[in-house]
């Protein structure tokens, strides 16, 4: 069965990040809710009755509500956490596991974050939906992990092209299709299958994650950085990144600084 399959979220009670200063354990009594956890920064070894596993950076973990654990994390770590409920009892067991689409389960924890922060009207029904991309990604993830090996190797050349060209604006979805020997429509299926998003908005995610880097750290105009990124122009930039963070380029870089 697919990660969370069925499940109808009806709360998200939290969306945080958490730091955790390095220590010998610590005990948690029965969760009161499910956990969707992203980590940015570990180790931390999580322990449960019947089984452990270590969080690294960059790994996804599911905690189960109603159950007793302890982390044991040997340096400080940080990660986010969202706790939600359902309508029914879920039955997935604790794990964590590092997704190949690990980037776009970032940018979804985080948008999370800027949701929960903000609390503006409609906050509870976007982190439900934030939520449900979540698990969509994740199942996306897990089938696209049984993918033939020859198949994966073809998408791979595809994401190195992008992870060099990503700034280009003159990339297009056609030249990474026929760089694979594959139709468009068809390497656009593949894609978004194994990535859990189709290649223009991974591309678009790439964009913006560098847009946020050179945001936070340095004083180069918006208009200058939307064109270092690949963006045409400075109001499709703004435009794409209040989407998909929720604030303007200009409002980031504020709350960023302080």
């Amino acid at each position: 069965m697919a990660f969370f399959e069925g499940a109808v979220i009806n709360s998200v009670s939290r969306a945080e990040q958490i730091y955790t200063e390095a220590t010998e354990g610590i005990y948690y009594k029965p969760r009161m809710s499910y956990g969707f956890v992203f980590y940015l920064k570990g180790p931390c070894r999580y322990v449960y009755p019947y089984r452990d596993f270590t969080a690294e950076r960059d790994m996804f973990l599911f905690l189960p509500k109603g159950e007793i654990y302890e982390i044991h994390p040997p340096q400080d770590c940080a990660c986010i956490l969202i706790n939600l409920d359902t309508v029914e009892p879920v039955s997935d067991t604790a794990f964590g596991h590092t997704f190949r689409n690990s980037q776009q389960l970032k940018d979804v924890f985080f948008r999370a974050t800027t949701v929960f922060r903000q609390r503006r009207a409609g906050w509870q029904a976007e982190l439900i939906s934030l939520s449900y991309k979540i698990v969509a990604l994740i199942q996306s993830a897990e089938m696209a992990e049984h993918l033939p090996h020859s198949v994966y190797m073809k998408l791979e050349t595809a994401v190195s092209a992008i992870d060099s060209r990503f700034c280009d604006p003159g990339l297009k979805i056609s030249d990474l299709a026929r760089l694979c020997g594959m139709s468009e429509r068809y390497f656009s299926r593949l894609f978004s299958r194994f990535y859990g998003t189709p290649p223009k908005q991974y591309i678009m995610n790439m964009r913006l994650g560098l847009a946020k880097s050179m945001l936070q750290n340095g004083n180069t105009p918006v208009g200058k950085i939307a064109s270092v990124c690949g963006f045409s122009n400075s109001y499709y930039f703004s435009r794409g990144f209040r989407e998909a963070v929720g604030l303007s380029p200009t409002e980031y870089r504020q709350i960023s600084i302080y």
